[in-house]
């Protein structure tokens, strides 16, 4: 029987850390190799999001992913973490592709360090959808132009962009 995890809600480095460190220690009880991840997220974090994608990736984990109701910006190239042959998303689950948001209180940053912010922002970003590209076999720019249209999809939609596969759908 497989060993059942979650991530509900927002992607934050908090969850993040606690999923970690429950797939290390499943892992060294021998259990890894079983391990399901039920994603609903609005989003959050995007280098949270990145984080947890680059770990499981570096470490080779086994892991089944399947989304749930929402699986909305972060929360979708983090989907992409599961094996290739081990993703899952249910047929009424949405997926929200859009641009990373900016939100600055001017009084709070000089405009040096909005730029700045900006530009990390710009390289998380292109991270991101670079995942959604390398999973998906995409090209990058037809990534970006969808998620510059702010869209959200339908399971249905997102095969016809070629974002799932059809044996995804659960």
């Amino acid at each position: 029987m497989a060993k059942a995890l979650r991530l509900i809600g927002e992607v934050n480095f908090e969850k993040v850390d606690g999923l970690v460190k429950d797939i290390i220690d499943l892992e060294e009880a021998g259990i890894g190799a079983k391990l399901e991840l039920y994603l609903a997220s609005h989003g959050g974090g995007v280098g949270a999001g990145i984080s947890f994608y680059e770990f499981i990736k570096y470490r080779g984990v086994p892991l089944k992913t399947i989304g749930v109701g929402v699986v909305d910006s972060v929360a979708f190239p983090l989907w992409f973490a599961g094996q290739t042959e081990q993703r899952k998303i249910t047929k009424r689950t949405t997926l929200l592709v859009h641009r990373i948001l900016h939100h600055y209180d001017k009084e709070s940053f000089n405009p040096d360090q909005i730029l700045s912010n900006a530009m990390e922002a710009q390289k998380l970003e292109d991270h991101l959808f670079q995942i959604v590209a390398d999973e998906t076999g995409k090209k990058l720019s037809d990534i970006i132009s969808l998620a510059t249209q702010n869209v959200r999809l339908d399971v249905r939609e997102a095969l016809n962009l070629g974002l799932i596969k059809e044996w995804e759908i659960a």
